[in-house]
């Protein structure tokens, strides 16, 4: 019976040593995905950065336009396709600073929606501060647009200089439309004043606050669906590891059946557990992404996008941080060894 006994708790120990660092892993993912001060910092860091081309630039400013309601074929829908469509400007039109706010808006909105009752999420993002820059550096941005245009026939230099012309005339020199080319008899400076003044006029169209319902895509049906996928995903990422140091207790007091065989027991088991959490950390975060990505395609946009973008980078800081998992379980299975040495001298003496 005892060597049976033994027998059980040496596969429940190896099953635990088996899954217990994936479930520490979990732990650390859980830690980031459901936080969101983390997945703020790590947009800071791999979404919004040097290159002036990144799925959040590029997801707003496909958006925005049309969430708004501007025609394309208008002045202000002309000003913002001229200037969203190079890649170049994405940062100036977007700086990295106004990109945060809005990815701490959609973060929000996106764990609120988590959280709470509601069966669809409201991506609800504040204007004001995109139409402050707008207002303050049209004239940049639209010089910047400009420079990337092509070169005007003589036709449309006239043209243009006519325009010009009667602006300022006028005593306003303001264009009635965003130009299509660049004279090359026309000096920039010249221009760019008119033509950010006139996107500065019409910064009124855009409200105080829009809802960018487009980038959902799906039925009431499937956001609760996924929502309590999410939640169910959330308690076992923070306590699956639970039940295996139960487990792992269990199996110490079934086999170590001795005082200084249970803490002999569990040090050598928190050891293995360590060494296993040690080469888990090493994974390269492309093996977890290639693993989660196939997974993302019956998601709504909404999630389909961050979470390609983010999961890289959430893996590798998941596995960086198990290092500290790590040194704890080694300190405390030495310790343990320790203790079950003494103990071991201490009923050798007695006897």
């Amino acid at each position: 019976m005892r060597n049976f006994l033994r027998l059980i708790a040496t596969l429940i120990t190896l099953i635990v040593v088996l899954l217990l660092p994936l479930s520490l892993f979990g732990l650390q993912v859980g830690q980031i995905l459901y936080s969101p001060e983390s997945m703020l910092n790590l947009i800071a860091e791999h979404i919004v950065g040097p290159s002036s081309s990144n799925v959040l630039s590029e997801t707003l400013l496909r958006t925005i336009p049309s969430q708004l309601g501007v025609a394309e074929d208008s002045v202000l829908g002309e000003a913002l396709a001229t200037i969203s469509a190079q890649s170049e400007l994405h940062q100036t039109i977007l700086p990295p600073e106004l990109q945060l706010q809005y990815a701490a808006q959609g973060l929000n909105s996106f764990y609120q929606w988590l959280e709470g009752p509601d069966p669809m999420p409201v991506l609800e993002l504040d204007m004001e501060p995109f139409k402050t820059h707008i207002s303050r550096d049209a004239t940049n941005l639209v010089s910047g647009a400009l420079d990337l245009l092509p070169i005007c026939t003589a036709e449309e230099s006239l043209a243009l200089a006519a325009t010009l012309l009667g602006a300022a005339l006028s005593g306003e020199l303001v264009l009635e439309s965003i130009p299509t080319c660049l004279p090359p008899l026309i000096p920039l400076e010249t221009i760019a004043p008119a033509a950010g003044e006139l996107l500065r006029q019409q910064l009124d169209i855009i409200p105080q606050t829009i809802v960018l319902n487009s980038l959902i895509q799906a039925s009431p049906e499937s956001m609760a669906e996924l929502k309590g996928r999410l939640q169910l995903l959330k308690g076992a990422l923070y306590w699956s590891w639970l039940p295996f140091v139960f487990l792992l207790i269990f199996a110490a007091l079934v086999g170590g059946q001795t005082r200084d065989g249970v803490p002999r027991w569990l040090g050598w088991s928190l050891l293995l557990v360590a060494l296993l959490t040690f080469l888990i950390s090493l994974i390269p975060a492309s093996w977890w992404l290639a693993m989660l990505v196939p997974q993302l395609t019956t998601w709504p946009l909404l999630l389909q996008v961050p979470a390609a973008a983010m999961s890289g980078a959430i893996f590798d800081q998941a596995g960086d941080s198990l290092i500290w998992f790590v040194a704890g379980l080694t300190i405390l299975g030495i310790a343990l060894l320790l203790l079950a040495a003494f103990l071991g001298r201490q009923q050798a003496k007695r006897i």
